[in-house]
């Protein structure tokens, strides 16, 4: 396995593309998670992924509630339920595409196929199935 020392990721690990486990607090809850940089094997981490990276915990903190009223919304639109987000909905990883885009993907009870996430592109927020956006 290929190990890379990045300057702000810190120290990654290659399979299929560079990644890491990292704690985050999301809902009021700590979650032990993937943090993974899109790239293809022999590619490095681009600038753009560096720098969502240093502004991903900002953007979390910063737009909680917002971010949390708008997975609610979806979950209830969409999975007609209302139970709280931390019983519908796990996150499991951080993907930092190399355009510079970057979303949470989160396991969701109602949809164990498809699962939930949200991106960030361009400061607009965008949330649906993870298949929209991998």
């Amino acid at each position: 396995m290929d190990t890379l020392n990045d300057v702000v990721f810190g120290t990654m690990y290659y399979q299929h593309s560079w990644s890491k486990q990292e704690s985050i607090l999301l809902f009021d809850k700590a979650y032990k998670i993937k943090i993974t940089a899109q790239a293809y094997k022999g590619d490095g981490i681009t600038d753009s992924q560096r720098e969502s990276y240093k502004n991903y915990r900002n953007f979390l903190e910063n737009n909680k509630e917002r971010i949390e009223q708008e997975l609610l919304k979806h979950c209830q639109k969409f999975y007609e339920c209302n139970e709280t987000l931390e019983s519908i909905l796990t996150p499991t990883e951080i993907l930092f595409e190399k355009d510079g885009s970057w979303g949470v993907l989160f396991e969701s009870s109602y949809d164990r196929e498809h699962g939930l996430a949200f991106f960030v592109k361009d400061n607009k927020m965008l949330i649906d199935s993870q298949d929209i956006f991998l």
